[in-house]
């Protein structure tokens, strides 16, 4: 772990009273790795009744790494039972859609089927992310469901939810309230990095359009209601508040 500001025992404190360890997966389809980051706090060690947090990072599949979380909220485990897991899903476009969704539900499936390995409570596995990292943690939920084991995830904890199209396809989606007309231009810039980053993803227009995986905000009110208790966090002017209003909405 780096320590952004070296001269603050507090952060020092925190720091060392971590654990900070990682391990490979086998992919689904056995053929690569997914490399999965643990942190935890020292107090929680020796114990097997801990919760578990999947959390998975932005960068809209093609960028981004699980290592820049870990910094980031690892210290959120300090003075809590609660291990989280940071999961390096693999990238696009050299991986396309579901890969990434499917090596979170790998993680997650791992970690249910051996919960004394990782000193963890399989019955308190909750996932998340933030921005587009909430596609994964949801469309694993779906997956789940489709071979009936949504009794594997407990929670979904969705941090500025990038799961849908809505930001690309109605252009007064969001709120430009005092705006600048800079700020409205760059905006509309990332909705071009998007539009290009889903593209990516895909190996297709018709997958694009259609898999649950690209845009699981789009899951029917069946699977919305086979979901685990979930919660939703937006902000006023995040890129994504539409989606995150969306699936609330449908909750």
């Amino acid at each position: 772990m780096v320590a952004l500001n070296k001269s603050s025992d507090q952060y020092k404190t925190v720091a060392f009273n971590k654990s900070v360890s990682e391990f490979r997966l086998k992919t689904l389809d056995g053929k690569g790795e997914i490399r999965v980051i643990k942190v935890q706090g020292l107090h929680t060690l020796n114990k097997t009744d801990n919760k578990a947090y999947v959390s998975m990072h932005g960068g809209a599949n093609i960028g981004l790494s699980a290592i820049i979380d870990a910094e980031a909220l690892g210290n959120m485990t300090f003075g809590t039972n609660c291990v989280m897991f940071f999961v390096d899903y693999r990238y696009a476009p050299y991986t396309k859609n579901p890969g990434q969704t499917e090596d979170v539900y790998v993680v997650i499936k791992e970690l249910y089927n051996h919960p004394k390995k990782y000193g963890i409570d399989r019955n308190h596995i909750a996932a998340g992310g933030r921005s587009s990292g909430n596609t994964l943690a949801l469309g694993a939920a779906i997956m789940l469901q489709k071979n009936n084991e949504e009794h594997m995830l407990h929670n979904l904890f969705m941090l500025l939810p990038s799961i849908n199209n809505i930001m690309w396809t109605q252009k007064n989606a969001w709120n430009t309230t005092g705006w600048s007309e800079g700020q409205i231009f760059g905006y509309e810039k990332v909705q071009d990095f998007m539009i290009k980053a889903w593209d990516f993803s895909t190996n297709s227009k018709e997958q694009l359009e259609n898999s649950i995986y690209v845009f699981p905000g789009k899951a029917s009110k069946e699977q919305i209601a086979r979901l685990p208790k979930t919660i939703v966090f937006t902000a006023e002017y995040d890129f994504y508040r539409p989606d995150a209003i969306d699936l609330a909405e449908k909750l």
